[in-house]
């Protein structure tokens, strides 16, 4: 009846009775006895507080959820920085899992197992559910890979890079990756490098690293911007700075200009008409120097591959010692030289 007093318990009853208390007052329920290893012992709560058994062993902890289950129990088996992790494993039932679903339980409906970690990477899904590419944190597809990196031909489940929308060469397997070029079906070509390009062997950039296709017309290997700019020549560019082949870039180092008559442009070419030598010096050859003789601008006397400090007629000048010398030793050929002074 409403208000009638408790029956007062014996100190015998009242040991008892479940150790559970609220504010409205302990739990009247008797304490349950559990089994361990054949071993019997009372628990300190009743069927109702209890935690319930998991993997057989019992429990002398109080249940705190619906699901039957202490602390302890629905705390998450994963490690987070070398420490357990705080969060309730998924559903709050330890029956079934032993992770938490924010950052362990793999994410695969119903899966059970632990997520895999790359380093510091969380990949979402364990071994038996991450796609296999490395790095890649998608579930598996219909095969080892998931569905960015399984080849989008028909009933084929090889790896494809991946990357990039359905149709492109990324999305196809070695076998299977075709050419960009409009109606062309031949299989994409391979580099030295062991990489593919965009396009097969008659249409792909022969430029490292280009990913473009090379010029429609003529027999050239290279795309419009790494081809050489000279009409009807389809030789690829030095440089990626130049904008000429070799056959008519000037030779001089960083030079980007145009060959002029021989091997160098107008800039770097011997000023002497018909030479075809680099100016290295004042715009001329080491052959084709001026008069060492100031205020001269005659060429150098050449003797053969012997070039002289002075031009022609200063270097056979009668005030010049050497011309002096040559014509005592030779006077049937050079003669006596004249009071004339140079």
């Amino acid at each position: 009846m409403f208000g009638a007093k408790r029956k007062k318990l014996k100190p015998e009853e009242d040991r008892r009775r479940c150790n559970y208390v609220t504010i409205q007052g302990r739990c009247n329920q008797g304490k349950v006895t559990l089994s361990k290893d054949g071993v019997r012992f009372p628990s300190p709560y009743c069927r109702y507080h209890c935690c319930k058994k998991v993997d057989g062993a019992a429990c002398q902890d109080m249940r705190i959820n619906a699901k039957g289950f202490c602390q302890r129990h629905i705390q998450c088996q994963g490690q987070v920085n070398g420490t357990r992790c705080a969060n309730a494993v998924r559903g709050y039932d330890p029956k079934e899992f032993k992770f938490c679903a924010q950052y362990h339980n793999c994410l695969a409906l119903d899966c059970k197992n632990e997520r895999f970690y790359s380093g510091e990477s969380d990949l979402k899904f364990c071994a038996d559910h991450r796609c296999t590419s490395p790095g890649c944190d998608r579930p598996k597809h219909t095969g080892p890979f998931c569905a960015s990196h399984t080849c989008e031909a028909p009933n084929c489940l090889a790896f494809a890079v991946g990357g990039g929308g359905p149709g492109e060469p990324t999305r196809y397997c070695d076998r299977h990756r075709v050419c960009q070029h409009d109606q062309c079906e031949r299989f994409t070509h391979a580099r030295e490098n062991g990489g593919l390009s965009n396009f097969c062997g008659a249409h792909y950039c022969a430029w490292d690293g280009c990913e473009q296709a090379r010029e429609d017309a003529g027999e050239g290997e290279h795309c419009k911007a790494h081809s050489c700019i000279e009409v009807a020549c389809v030789k690829g560019r030095t440089s990626a700075e130049g904008f000429f082949c070799k056959n008519h870039e000037c030779d001089t180092k960083a030079c980007r200009f145009r060959r002029w008559r021989g091997e160098y442009c107008p800039e770097h070419q011997c000023g002497k008409p018909g030479c075809a030598e680099e100016g290295t010096t004042d715009h001329y050859c080491s052959k084709h120097g001026t008069c060492s003789m100031v205020g001269c601008d005659r060429f150098r006397f050449a003797d053969g591959s012997n070039v002289r400090d002075w031009c022609e007629e200063r270097e056979f000048c009668p005030s010049n010692s050497h011309f002096l010398s040559l014509a005592l030793q030779h006077p049937q050929v050079i003669g006596l030289p004249g009071s004339k002074a140079c």
